[in-house]
């Protein structure tokens, strides 16, 4: 079917145009239709009260809240009596059960008093479809009152705190675009085109980036995309997966709903929303799946890790459909050939989320990412029960996926104390509430470093008794994490994480040239390499290995559902620092998209080799790219792989690689505080100058 050919909206607009609501109100109408919806069950269980046999209407349940059940009921009747083709379309009995369902709801007014989020962005959606069908036999009254208490939670009602700066409402990010959708109803619902140009000014104030809290702007102001295509949701908290999808969804059904008419978004705010998109959140997902690292607390429930794609893929859809001639419709094509989840080729490389102390690598061989919270930063999110033992999710937590599904409904099973990528005392977990759900990064020095195809990133790591220096290097062929200046002061061996991931197929591992494969093992010793699930390990430390059946409960993870039982079978790898540690290290390299036979290939003749990893520098050097790359905790120097000298005038994050123009050099300073550094590299010598502000953590380029 062609698409539909859109028009700029015009700015300024003196009068409603009412076959422009009218488009609107079909379209939003089109999807809720369904030919194929069948009431018998809803009608079976409708008493003649106008409620719910099967439903629960206690709302102190915490699993849910209930009653929400009763309105999703209400549409499922009201998609089969109002759609055209549908065998019960217009049936009077049905009709009659709708309106009794709605009495019921209205007499009531169910209110959620555990979590406000029901009483507005739960039910407003809910609501708002309701009352755009005909509700044939609904009194006028009842329709009324229904209206009034749609508007009551619309963006038009919302207040505004007086510390916002940024917003016109106090809703920020996910939870405005979610807002402003059922609030786009309502303005349908009354026709009232004024209202829905309000909420276009809404939708088009949120694709910008959003400045940093603290000194920059007030804590609320922060919340939306960022300036490095990352996006934040309470506070700073990293959030492309579960808010940042929500973003997403109302902006697409916005855009949708709108689009060809007066109320549509300007092309440079379409054109910023491909950015996200494109820049932001694509680099979070595999396949099918979203990363943990991007998500917050709703991780924990079954199934969740699915997720992002879906919202990217039909963002790039309702963009294209715009035919607006945005600059980078082909990169939006390629991503909707290329990244399904059967056989996802990635988002193109490498990005250092500076604003969200976040590294991912993302391209066609594998998908890798690190978290490591800062005083910039939030470390996790605990709040409503749920993500209880996330504590150390922003300590470096380092996840690894080659077809994305590796950690897919692991959290029950997975020991929290050994998260993937930290290093933290065993015995040591504390337990997450809603007082202690947005902690901060403990300290400043956290950054990275890019060049769109590999890149780095550092935590100087201070908490929880624990003290350490680590890196981690992404190149094409895996991450290598260097760990230096460790120790403890809190009783307890000292345990650095490799892996925690879903156990698939047979281990295979390497020990004095002696290959062995097995289905389950619990061993401690020196392994040439191990391999399993298509990724390999290679490390001279003496390797902890305990891989098997696991079986756990999903409400030790959220409190918020009942004692389910999960079992599967998990590959858990680690290395022990023993107790109270001083000065203690490591050095691992993770082969990605991998096989046993490549591993031992790689083992005698590595591609990327470490040149530093003490307490003044770490630095390794990828024969494949030509590239150096280093964080310097301090002033320093670094013998290059030529010979040459290489010499940082203060800590930064930096990658180097010669060139026929001489060396390039890439450069960040974690700690994002602005001023100069001094690079040289023999004889040569610049100094490269840093901002402050929303773009004070992006690396600078220079050519010696």
């Amino acid at each position: 079917m062609a698409r539909e050919k859109t028009r700029e909206p015009g700015r300024h607009c003196g009068r409603t145009d009412r076959s422009d609501l009218e488009k609107i109100r079909s379209r939003m109408l089109c999807d809720l239709y369904d030919p194929q919806a069948d009431p018998s069950a809803c009608l079976a269980n409708l008493r003649a009260d106008g409620s719910f046999k099967s439903i629960d209407y206690d709302t102190q349940k915490k699993d849910i809240w209930h009653p929400i059940r009763h309105l999703n009921a209400i549409l499922r009747m009201q998609s089969a009596a109002y759609t055209p083709g549908n065998p019960f379309y217009r049936n009077g009995e049905l009709l009659a059960g709708i309106a009794r369902a709605i009495e019921f709801w209205v007499e009531r007014d169910f209110v959620c008093t555990w979590n406000g989020w029901w009483n507005g962005l739960g039910v407003g959606p809910k609501i708002a479809d309701i009352l755009l069908f005909p509700n044939d036999g609904v009194p006028a009254e009842q329709r009324a009152r229904l209206t009034e208490k749609l508007f009551q939670i619309t963006s038009f009602q919302d207040s505004k705190r007086r510390s916002v700066k940024q917003r016109a409402i106090n809703q920020t990010g996910g939870n405005l675009t979610d807002q402003v959708n059922h609030s786009l109803k309502y303005a349908v619902i009354v026709n009232d085109g004024a209202k829905i140009q309000f909420l276009r000014r809404l939708m088009e104030n949120e694709l910008r980036p959003f400045p940093n809290s603290g000194f920059f702007t007030h804590r609320w102001d922060a919340e939306g995309i960022k300036a490095d295509m990352s996006f934040h949701q309470h506070f700073e908290l990293l959030y492309l997966g579960g808010y940042g999808e929500v973003f997403c969804d109302g902006m697409n059904r916005f855009i949708r709903y709108t689009a060809g008419t007066q109320y549509a978004l300007s092309d440079k705010s379409l054109a910023f929303y491909q950015d996200f998109l494109l820049d932001g959140m694509q680099y979070a997902m595999r396949g099918k799946y979203r990363d943990i690292n991007a998500s917050g607390r709703g991780i924990v429930r079954e199934n969740e890790l699915v997720g992002i794609c879906g919202q990217v893929f039909e963002g790039c859809e309702v963009l294209l459909g715009c035919d607006r001639n945005l600059p980078r419709e082909d990169e939006m094509r390629a991503l909707l050939e290329t990244r399904g989840e059967n056989g996802d080729t990635g988002a193109g490389g490498h990005r250092y989320f500076w604003d969200s102390d976040y590294q991912v690598y993302n391209d066609r061989n594998y998908m890798a990412s690190v978290r490591a919270a800062s005083t910039r930063t939030r470390n996790s999110e605990a709040l409503n029960g749920e993500n209880v033992w996330g504590h150390y999710l922003g300590a470096g937590a380092t996840m690894y996926y080659v077809k994305g599904d590796e950690y897919f409904n692991i959290l029950p099973l997975w020991d929290w104390n050994r998260i993937p990528g930290t290093t933290a005392v065993q015995g040591y977990l504390p337990y997450g509430d809603d007082r202690t759900y947005s902690r901060m990064g403990r300290t400043s020095f956290v950054g990275g470093v890019s060049d769109g195809k590999v890149g780095m990133s550092c935590l100087q790591y201070r908490d929880n008794g624990v003290r350490a220096k680590k890196a981690w290097f992404m190149t094409e062929d895996g991450v290598m994490c260097l760990g230096t200046d460790i120790s403890a002061s809190k009783k307890g061996d000292l345990y650095t994480t490799l892996n925690q991931n879903l156990l698939r197929g047979g281990i295979v591992y390497s020990i004095s040239g002696t290959v062995t494969q097995t289905a389950e093992m619990q061993q401690t010793a020196t392994f040439d390499w191990i391999y399993n699930n298509g990724i390999g390990y290679i490390t001279d430390a003496p390797l902890t290995v305990n891989a098997g059946e696991r079986t756990g409960d999903w409400k030790t993870v959220s409190e918020r559902v009942d004692s389910r039982r999960h079992a599967d079978a998990v590959f858990e790898l680690g290395l022990s620092h023993g107790e109270k540690p001083n000065d203690a290290g490591y050095e691992y390299f993770v082969m990605m998209n991998t096989t046993p036979e490549k591993l031992r290939h790689y083992r005698e003749t590595p591609v990327v080799t470490v040149l530093s990893n003490n307490a003044e520098c770490q630095a390794i050097y990828d024969a494949g790219s030509g590239n150096v790359m280093a964080v310097f905790w301090h002033a320093g120097k670094l013998k290059l792989p030529g010979g040459e000298t290489l010499r940082a005038g203060g800590g930064c994050t930096l990658l180097c690689r010669r060139t026929d123009a001489g060396f390039e050099i890439r450069a960040n300073k974690p700690r994002q505080n602005g001023g100069s550094l001094k690079i040289s590299v023999g004889k040569k010598s610049t100094k490269i100058k840093f901002s402050r502000g929303m773009y004070a953590g992006r690396e600078q380029r220079t050519i010696l």
